[in-house]
């Protein structure tokens, strides 16, 4: 029987690695599109830019994939020409089944609760919405994955942020809600989604609720780092005024009741 064929966009991201990892050992035959960062060891890589249509299409007549995870983005770039919007709009063109990471971004953090796959997106910052166009790109019977904070013990965004805080070089925020989750539960959790076919958005948000100080003490050990260390106060009036979400915590009881809900970040860093 031959193996499903899967192309993971952005190989080289902390997402786009591990996804390709696990897909790979689950008997999946995998590739991964590279730019920056290299795919790891393994998995095949090529190198792509995604903004560019044509390369992308003969990307897809080349690997022909049943299914695609576009989990690559440039946070500095959410423009109609970026990695994000230009490379989702590329990727439709797909034989296979287009799926999209999102971002609990894509809300504006207003409603006071948490968002369910029924809300209507209202971004308030540009990489939410260069993540909402993406979406409104996805096919019919494309899958939409909402995201929140993916955290790994030892490299990443969240641990680079930890440190810079512990030189005193950024602010983790008391006032900050979010549902992170461990990178590698949440790879896990997009694998079964696509074995089950799931079309349309789920959010894939962890089973605890904390801000962002709580989730940087928690982490600071697991880096090396004193949790005593590190910088941490309310969000700055400034970036409140600029539209920086308080609160997008994702409502996944959806995830949840098909048994695919990631761990509570609390229980798993302090394990």
């Amino acid at each position: 029987m031959t193996a499903p064929k899967l192309l993971v966009t952005g190989g080289g991201g902390l997402l786009g690695s591990r996804l390709a990892l696990q897909a790979a050992s689950s008997g999946w035959d995998v590739t991964a599109t590279v730019r920056r960062a290299a795919a790891p060891s393994g998995i095949r890589p090529v190198p792509a830019d995604l903004r560019d249509a044509v390369a992308v299409a003969a990307l897809l007549e080349e690997v022909d994939p049943d299914v695609v995870v576009h989990t690559a983005y440039d946070k500095a770039d959410n423009g109609d020409d970026s990695v994000t919007v230009a490379g989702t709009a590329a990727l439709a063109g797909a034989r296979g089944r287009l799926v999209l990471t999102s971002t609990d971004l894509v809300f504006s953090g207003r409603a006071g609760r948490p968002y369910t796959e029924a809300d209507e997106p209202d971004p308030t910052l540009d990489y939410g919405r260069g993540k909402r166009r993406a979406e409104q790109l996805v096919p019919p019977d494309g899958l939409i994955v909402r995201l929140p904070l993916l955290v790994d013990v030892s490299e990443g965004e969240q641990v680079e942020l930890v440190r810079a805080s512990a030189r005193g070089e950024a602010t983790l925020f008391t006032d900050e809600l979010r549902c992170p989750a461990l990178v590698d539960d949440v790879a896990a959790s997009i694998l079964e989604l696509l074995a089950r076919e799931r079309t349309g958005a789920v959010h894939l948000g962890g089973a605890a609720e904390v801000d962002r100080a709580t989730l940087g003490r928690l982490l600071a050990p697991h880096a090396g780092i004193d949790p005593d260390s590190l910088s941490i106060g309310p969000t700055p009036d400034s970036l409140i005024e600029a539209g920086r979400p308080s609160d997008v915590r994702l409502d996944s009881s959806l995830a949840a009741g098909l048994g695919l809900r990631p761990r509570s970040i609390i229980e798993a860093l302090r394990a």
